[in-house]
């Protein structure tokens, strides 16, 4: 099933059969899709085989080496992330946490989608050593994001050296505003 479009010189029905792969956990493809994700000559096609990998819950060695190598491209490097943290979220977080200088709003949206992704984060920032002006802007990154996570908030505030002041929009504070309101 879909090894000749897999095979084909056609970048659009290859980067379609990889997804539908991983949509359809086609295990049986894992072989061709590591193959295209290691030596697609083409970067679409080569971060579709990654998301399909991630899909497929296959190749955690070779999304780590993605994420390793000096040599791959920061779109590479997004699509291993992502797929990773699906199946290894502390090991896509040892990995973003050094990815924050590059992007810090496409590193953060990677552990926005995942459950405990930002506490995880978190955690893991809370023991780096992120510089400040780096701090800054992932904060801003996540305040973009349209996130007011308490955890992740408080960390990367404390490293670019910000105090906040007011409230955190926690979900808790929110509820508890509402029920004030209501009240009258």
């Amino acid at each position: 099933m879909y090894k000749r479009q897999l095979a084909s010189n056609d970048t659009t029905l290859k980067i379609a059969a990889l997804a539908l792969a991983g949509q359809w956990q086609a295990d049986e493809l894992a072989g061709a899709v590591r193959d295209l994700a290691r030596n697609a000559k083409s970067a679409p096609v080569q971060i579709a085989a990654l998301r399909a990998l991630g899909l497929l819950g296959e190749e955690q060695k070779l999304l780590v080496e993605m994420l390793s190598s000096t040599k791959s491209a920061t779109p590479l490097k997004l699509a291993a992330l992502k797929s990773l943290s699906r199946k290894a979220l502390n090991a896509a977080v040892t990995h973003g946490a050094k990815m924050l200088t590059n992007d810090p709003a496409k590193v953060l949206a990677v552990f926005l989608a995942r459950e405990n992704g930002t506490k995880v984060l978190a955690a893991a920032l809370k023991n780096s050593k992120l510089p400040a002006a780096e701090a800054t802007k992932a904060l801003a990154a996540l305040r973009a994001a349209g996130s007011s996570d308490e955890e992740l908030t408080k960390v990367l505030s404390q490293a670019a050296g910000i105090t906040a002041i007011g409230p955190v929009y926690s979900e808790k504070f929110v509820r508890d505003l509402t029920h004030e309101s209501l009240k009258g």
